[in-house]
Protein backbone atom coordinates (compact mmCIF):
# COMPACT_ATOMS: atom_id res chain seq x y z
CA UNK A 1 0.00 0.00 0.00
CA UNK A 2 1.19 3.81 -0.59
CA UNK A 3 0.47 6.86 1.56
CA UNK A 4 -0.22 10.06 0.42
CA UNK A 5 0.55 13.07 2.16
CA UNK A 6 -1.27 15.77 0.56
CA UNK A 7 0.55 19.30 2.33
CA UNK A 8 2.75 19.49 4.88
CA UNK A 9 3.69 21.15 7.88
CA UNK A 10 4.75 20.30 11.02
CA UNK A 11 2.18 17.26 11.02
CA UNK A 12 3.17 16.09 7.78
CA UNK A 13 6.42 15.90 8.97
CA UNK A 14 5.30 13.84 11.89
CA UNK A 15 3.60 11.30 9.06
CA UNK A 16 6.37 11.25 7.08
CA UNK A 17 8.66 10.60 9.91
CA UNK A 18 6.10 7.62 10.95
CA UNK A 19 6.29 6.12 7.64
CA UNK A 20 9.74 5.93 7.25
CA UNK A 21 10.02 4.02 10.44
CA UNK A 22 7.79 1.79 9.35
CA UNK A 23 9.58 1.24 5.84
CA UNK A 24 6.18 2.03 4.15
CA UNK A 25 5.88 3.83 0.38
CA UNK A 26 4.47 7.16 0.31
CA UNK A 27 4.25 10.50 -1.62
CA UNK A 28 4.52 13.91 -0.40
CA UNK A 29 2.22 16.57 -2.31
CA UNK A 30 3.14 20.18 -0.81
CA UNK A 31 1.78 22.53 -3.54
CA UNK A 32 -1.53 23.02 -1.37
CA UNK A 33 -2.99 25.61 -4.43
CA UNK A 34 -2.02 23.13 -7.43
CA UNK A 35 -3.24 20.44 -5.69
CA UNK A 36 -6.45 21.41 -4.12
CA UNK A 37 -7.33 22.23 -7.81
CA UNK A 38 -6.89 18.57 -8.60
CA UNK A 39 -9.91 17.23 -5.73
CA UNK A 40 -12.59 16.17 -7.27
CA UNK A 41 -15.96 15.72 -6.32
CA UNK A 42 -15.04 17.48 -2.74
CA UNK A 43 -18.31 19.13 -0.77
CA UNK A 44 -16.85 22.47 -0.46
CA UNK A 45 -18.34 23.85 3.29
CA UNK A 46 -20.21 27.31 2.84
CA UNK A 47 -19.09 27.92 6.65
CA UNK A 48 -15.96 27.36 8.33
CA UNK A 49 -15.41 27.27 11.88
CA UNK A 50 -12.11 27.26 13.24
CA UNK A 51 -11.05 24.60 16.03
CA UNK A 52 -8.14 24.69 18.59
CA UNK A 53 -5.79 22.20 19.62
CA UNK A 54 -3.63 22.55 22.19
CA UNK A 55 0.05 22.58 22.05
CA UNK A 56 2.57 21.43 25.02
CA UNK A 57 5.76 21.39 23.37
CA UNK A 58 6.30 24.71 23.15
CA UNK A 59 6.58 25.35 19.20
CA UNK A 60 3.63 28.02 19.05
CA UNK A 61 3.81 30.64 21.23
CA UNK A 62 -0.30 30.85 21.92
CA UNK A 63 -0.26 27.78 23.42
CA UNK A 64 -2.44 25.76 20.68
CA UNK A 65 -2.97 25.46 17.10
CA UNK A 66 -5.99 26.73 14.85
CA UNK A 67 -7.53 23.85 12.23
CA UNK A 68 -10.34 24.54 9.79
CA UNK A 69 -12.25 21.68 8.36
CA UNK A 70 -13.10 22.67 4.73
CA UNK A 71 -14.45 20.43 2.31
CA UNK A 72 -15.56 16.80 2.70
CA UNK A 73 -14.96 13.50 0.53
CA UNK A 74 -13.83 13.40 -2.94
CA UNK A 75 -11.04 11.87 -4.34
CA UNK A 76 -7.91 13.05 -6.03
CA UNK A 77 -5.94 10.73 -8.69
CA UNK A 78 -2.25 9.85 -7.86
CA UNK A 79 -0.33 7.47 -10.84
CA UNK A 80 -3.45 7.28 -12.59
CA UNK A 81 -5.24 6.02 -9.82
CA UNK A 82 -8.09 7.66 -7.86
CA UNK A 83 -7.41 8.14 -4.49
CA UNK A 84 -10.15 9.09 -2.01
CA UNK A 85 -10.56 11.98 -0.17
CA UNK A 86 -11.53 11.65 3.30
CA UNK A 87 -11.64 15.49 4.87
CA UNK A 88 -9.33 19.02 3.78
CA UNK A 89 -8.17 21.07 6.99
CA UNK A 90 -6.55 24.16 6.63
CA UNK A 91 -4.10 24.02 9.68
CA UNK A 92 -1.92 26.78 11.33
CA UNK A 93 1.94 26.08 11.36
CA UNK A 94 4.38 27.45 13.46
CA UNK A 95 6.85 30.07 12.11
CA UNK A 96 10.22 29.63 12.19
CA UNK A 97 13.39 31.54 11.35
CA UNK A 98 14.79 29.49 8.97
CA UNK A 99 17.85 31.65 8.09
CA UNK A 100 19.48 35.14 9.86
Amino acid sequence: MKYLILGYGVTGKSVENYLTNQNADYLIFDDLKENLNKVHHSKIFSEIHVMRKTVVDGSNTSGFQRTMLVAQGGHIEVEGKKVGVQSICLEEDAAKIIKD
